[in-house]
Order: structure tokens, then C-alpha cells, then sequence
């Protein structure tokens, strides 16, 4: 069967810079794609030669008959005249719209996505934020089913339950699509065929996006063995991909381990609450405890953003905020930042408490300064990082920039590296709590680990409103849920955390109700079950058995690592190198997951030997 999207032989170059060289890509139908690749790689340009909106300068665009293409981009344009209902209506296909009016079938479609993605059928499109016109241009791209689907950033903006929803009707597409995304949860949920665009060529791999890390990792590994007859200055640049992707890989297992150690401290301290409450003469630069919410309450007109909340906040906690559109997580952190007057209740903060703001729109960045000049705004050669002196390459450097950038003004860089740079430019002001308002949106991966690494090492504070759950399970403490009506309920953990929690009291509920319905007659004592003080005898083997297991996977990995490892072993037996490679992947899984596995029962012990 013939693909039924592709491009063939592929090439574009931008003035004198090669984008990606003959290159080939094909989609069929039910495959699930993602494109990935370091931030200003061409992946953007590439959807849009896939669209027809842009032309190759060698190679051709292949399409199939009767097809219908929808694409969704990162930045769409309309017409600002018409309202969301109109625009949307575009998208249903002509015979199934015969006169102007809408058939009772076409009004429930456009309802439907009015309903999804949290827009008003009358509003114009003159008034949407740059989110609300993303989502408007997804909504029309959907209602027009097609069998053929780009998608730029598609969750951008979306809260989890439209998220949620979108994985679900993505997962059951039959025609083929692909999509570019920093959310990880959303494309291993999705993707059954992974592209990496990497240095102007495309790879191939015909499994989704979970096995990508690993995919990467070796391909580099093997590559690195085959230059030593090549530039040096390749060379160079390969290690230091190589390198970081090492040191991500052994800076995860810590941070691992490091945020369960912060979470357990945080789980006790909720479950001894005190009655104390913090008064701000008490508050110290740095001290333990950093603010006090008091019967905190917040009307606007019928709507109750908060009602009757307590929260004490300590140092080095990390708080993630979670919730649907339009619930009131940004009015709850205009009530903490003092831009807003709550109706009752206080909120008590330390003394020398000094907050920094996460801008998605970069308001913060000068786009006519040099990177050096907005990291050294009154001159010299050294940024100051807690206290420390380093030099601004070096510290650029540490932000995944190359040190010939540091004199390339603002403007020349793109939106993952500009949300890097702010980043770079935030961390070098002295502070002790940070708020990060969306801050994955338009975020590259590579800016994304970086950003996970600096909450890890950041001493204060940091309050984040996310949909990424990805993002939340590696950064966050504990959670605070906006489930409406004004109430806010705390969870220890991520996101993840949070999802099995909520499950677990829907199922008792559900049983409960059960229960009551078979017998309602009957009436039992209410007997608490006595808390689990050992491990179960599963619990126990699997403690005593992981570290050996551990041990002969990472002993496997190391020989089939060293025979991927020869150079001629690819041009020489490919089908050989597949196999090892699939070998690989998957004693790297199994390793990973016997560590996690063997984390958290070292953890479980712990914890129940503190009881």
C-alpha cells in the first residue's frame, strides 16, 4: 500500500544554512507519529512543507488522492470578523453542511468542541489570546475529520481534561498523523512511529516516542565510535551531546531520590499539622517557613475561586497547581503576589521574601541586547549565582548555549532558546521563591530537563501552574487540585500521585454505594484496619532479589553496549545491529524499572520503620 503523505529526497537550505538534505519521510494510515529533535532543528518547517504551505528546493511532496489534510500550527491566522462557532463551522466537510443552517448533527459537533476545549460559541476571534486561538484552530481541524492530521504544539494551552480527551481521540485516529510536542506523557500515550530530525537528516524508528531516550542514547554511542576519522570539530560537538545525555541520565536517578526524600518530609508534616500559625515578624531570609494562608477567601461575583483555604508554606517546597481552564489558578497566585484583595482571611509572608516570575510571553527580554548584555545588564564578564562569581559564557554554557552565541542579539534566537535565555536570566537574581505560570508552554525538551534541573537545585521555593504531567511528577512535592467551588485539595506527589488517588476514592465511593444498595438493612461497625507495619512477603523477595538483578542487567547491558560499539557492525550486518539494539533497549528498560521498582520499596521501608 502506498504511503499516503511523504516527501522524497527531501532538501532546503535558509540563506547559506542547510535545514535537513535529502531526506525521506512517509506516513500510512494508522500510523501515529511524532517528529522530534533539538530546538531549531527544522522540525516546524517541515510540517509545513508537509502541509503545502512551503516549497522544497530539491525532492517532492507526495500526497495521495482524495485525501483531506488538516494542520494544525503553533500560530494560526483567520479572519478576526467572525466569531468561534463560524470559524469552527468551517471545518465540517460541504456534504454534510447542504444549506447555511446547521442540521441537528452539525450544532451538537460544534457544541461539543465548544464544551472541550472551553470556548464561547459567540465570542470573536478578535478577542482570543494567543492560547484561545490555538485552541479554536485545533477544535475546526477536528470537526473536519480528516485522514490526514499535522499538529504543531497541540497541547499547548489545554488543561489535563482536555488533554485527556485529546489523547483519547488521537489514540483512535485511523487515518495517519503526526505531531510535534514537548508533553511526554501526551506522545508516549499516542505515538506508535517516531521521526528524529538531527543535524539535517531524518530517522526513522517504527515504535512511539518511549523508546526514543534509549534510540537516541545508542545511535550517538555508535556514532561516536565511527569519527575518529572525521572533523574534529564534529567530533567535539557529538561528545557534548553524548555527555549531557549521560549526565541527564545519572542527574535523574538523584533528583528521584531526592524529591521522594522531600515528599515523605512533606507528607509527615501534613499529618502532624500543627495549630501554630507563622507571624511575619517571626520570618527570616532563608528561614524554614515562608508563608501562611488563613481562611483564605476569593469571590468574583458567582464565581468562588477559593473558600476557607489554610496552607502554611515552607522553604524548599514545590507546589504544583493543577486544575481546569477558567478555575482560578491565576487569580490564586494574583492573591499570593498582593495584585489582588482576597474577600476574607490572610496571607502572613516571611520578612525578605523576594519572588521572582516566570513570563511566558518574555516580557522580561530585551530583544535588541546580546545574550551577554541581558545576563550582564551594568557591564563586566561574570554573572553572580548564589553568591558565586562565573564567568557569563560558562554560564551560558550551562544553558545549552555555544559560546559564539553569547554576542547574538535576543531577536536572532528562537522561542525554546529565548524561554532558556529567561530562564538563565531569572536564576542569577537573588530570590527565594519562584512562580512559574505555564512555564512548559513552547518549551523545547532539552529546556524543559534544564528546567527541572534548576528547581532540584534551587534552595527556595517554587509554585507552579502546569498541565504537564510529566513535568509535575519530576519537579513537584505535593499538589494543590482546584476542583471548583472554591476548593483546593492537597496531595502528596505528582501528578501521577494525584490521578491514583483521586481513582482510588472514586472506586470507594463506588463500592460503598454498592455495598448499600445489596444491603441496605444491614449496619456494621465502623473498624479501622490497623496500618501495614511490614512488607508483604512479594515486597520482601523482590527487596532481597533487585540489587542482583540490577546487577546482571547492567552486566548485560555493558556486552550488548560494546558490540553496538564496533564501527563496522552496522555496514556489515544491519539486521545484527537491529537486533542488538532492540536487546539493548529492552535490558535498559527492565533496568530502569527494577531500579524504580526497588527505589520505592527502600522508601516503603523506611517509612514504615519511622512508625
Amino acid at each position: 500500500m502506498a504511503p499516503i503523505l511523504g516527501l522524497k529526497d527531501a532538501s532546503l537550505t535558509f540563506g547559506t544554512r542547510p535545514i535537513f538534505n535529502m531526506i525521506s519521510l512517509f506516513l500510512d494510515e494508522g500510523d501515529r507519529a511524532c517528529l522530534v529533535g533539538r530546538n531549531g532543528e527544522g522540525k516546524t518547517t517541515l510540517l509545513n512543507i508537509l502541509a503545502g504551505l512551503q516549497e522544497l528546493d530539491k525532492g517532492e511532496r507526495q500526497i495521495s488522492l482524495n485525501t483531506h489534510l488538516a494542520y494544525v500550527p503553533q500560530v494560526p491566522f483567520f479572519d478576526h470578523n467572525a466569531n468561534v462557532a463560524d470559524f469552527v463551522a468551517e471545518g465540517l466537510d460541504a456534504h454534510e453542511t447542504n444549506d447555511p443552517h446547521f442540521s441537528a448533527k452539525d450544532d451538537y459537533r460544534i457544541q461539543m468542541m465548544m464544551d472541550v476545549f472551553k470556548m464561547r460559541p459567540d465570542q470573536k476571534l478578535s478577542e482570543l489570546s494567543g492560547g484561545e486561538s490555538r485552541r479554536v484552530a485545533l477544535a475546526k481541524a477536528l470537526i473536519s475529520e480528516p485522514n490526514i492530521l499535522l499538529l504543531d504544539e497541540p497541547t499547548n494551552h489545554l488543561d489535563i481534561d482536555a488533554i485527556l480527551w485529546l489523547e483519547n481521540y488521537l489514540i483512535n485516529f485511523k487515518g495517519a498523523m503526526l505531531v510535534i510536542s514537548h508533553d511526554r506523557s501526551f506522545l508516549k500515550k499516542i505515538t506508535n512511529k517516531t521521526f528524529w530530525l538531527d543535524r539535517g537528516q531524518l530517522r526513522t524508528q517504527s515504535r512511539g516516542y518511549q523508546f526514543f531516550d534509549e534510540w537516541m542514547d545508542d545511535i550517538y554511542r555508535v556514532e561516536e565510535q565511527t569519527l575518529h576519522k572525521m572533523d574534529q570539530k564534529i567530533k567535539s560537538e557529538l561528545l557534548w551531546l553524548r555527555e549531557g545525555l549521560s549526565a541527564r541520565r545519572k542527574r535523574d536517578q538523584g533528583r528521584l531520590r531526592k524529591l521522594n526524600n522531600m515528599r515523605t518530609e512533606r507528607r509527615e508534616h501534613l499529618h502532624k499539622k500543627v495549630g501554630v500559625k507563622l507571624e511575619a515578624s517571626e520570618g527570616k531570609l532563608g528561614g524554614k517557613a515562608v508563608c501562611d494562608i488563613i481562611k483564605l477567601h476569593k469571590n468574583f461575583d458567582d464565581l468562588c475561586i477559593v473558600q476557607n483555604f489554610d496552607l502554611e508554606i515552607q522553604r524548599k517546597d514545590r507546589i504544583g497547581i493543577v486544575g481546569p481552564n477558567g478555575i482560578g489558578k491565576t487569580s490564586f497566585l494574583k492573591l499570593l503576589l498582593g495584585e489582588l484583595t482576597p474577600d476574607q482571611g490572610k496571607i502572613k509572608w516571611g520578612v525578605g521574601i523576594e519572588p521572582l516570575y516566570f513570563d511566558q510571553k518574555r516580557n522580561q527580554l530585551n530583544e535588541n541586547l546580546t545574550l551577554w548584555e541581558t545576563l550582564c545588564p551594568t557591564g563586566g564578564d561574570y554573572v553572580s549565582i548564589s553568591g558565586k562569581p562565573k564567568h557569563v559564557v560558562g554560564y551560558l554554557k550551562d544553558f545549552l548555549f555555544d559560546e559564539k552565541q553569547a554576542h547574538h542579539y535576543v531577536k536572532t534566537l528562537s522561542g525554546g532558546e529565548k524561554n532558556r535565555l529567561l530562564l538563565a536570566k531569572l536564576f542569577t537574581q537573588p530570590s527565594n521563591i519562584i512562580i512559574l505560570d505555564e512555564p512548559t508552554n513552547d518549551l523545547d525538551m532539552e529546556t524543559l530537563d534544564l528546567l527541572e534541573e534548576m528547581i532540584a537545585n534551587y534552595e527556595g521555593t517554587i509554585i507552579i501552574v502546569s498541565h504537564d504531567r510529566d513535568f509535575l511528577d519530576q519537579t513537584t512535592t505535593y499538589l494543590l487540585a482546584f476542583e471548583g467551588k472554591g476548593k483546593i485539595s492537597i496531595f502528596v506527589g505528582g501528578y501521577s500521585d494525584y490521578l491514583q488517588k483521586k481513582t482510588d476514592a472514586e472506586k470507594l465511593i463506588i463500592s460503598k454505594e454498592k455495598a448499600s444498595k445489596q444491603k441496605p438493612t444491614e449496619k456494621k461497625e465502623n473498624v479501622q484496619q490497623s496500618p501495614k507495619v511490614k512488607l508483604s512477603y512479594n515486597d520482601q523477595r523482590d527487596l532481597k532479589e533487585l540489587p542482583g538483578k540490577i546487577d546482571q542487567l547492567n552486566i548485560s547491558i555493558k556486552t550488548l553496549e560494546k558490540k553496538l560499539q564496533d564501527p563496522y557492525l552496522y555496514s556489515s550486518n544491519p539486521t545484527l545491529f537491529a537486533e542488538i539494539s532492540v536487546q539493548l533497549e529492552k535490558a535498559q528498560k527492565q533496568a530502569h524499572d527494577a531500579e524504580e521498582r526497588l527505589l520505592h520499596l527502600l522508601i516503603l521501608e523506611e517509612e514504615l520503620h519511622k512508625k
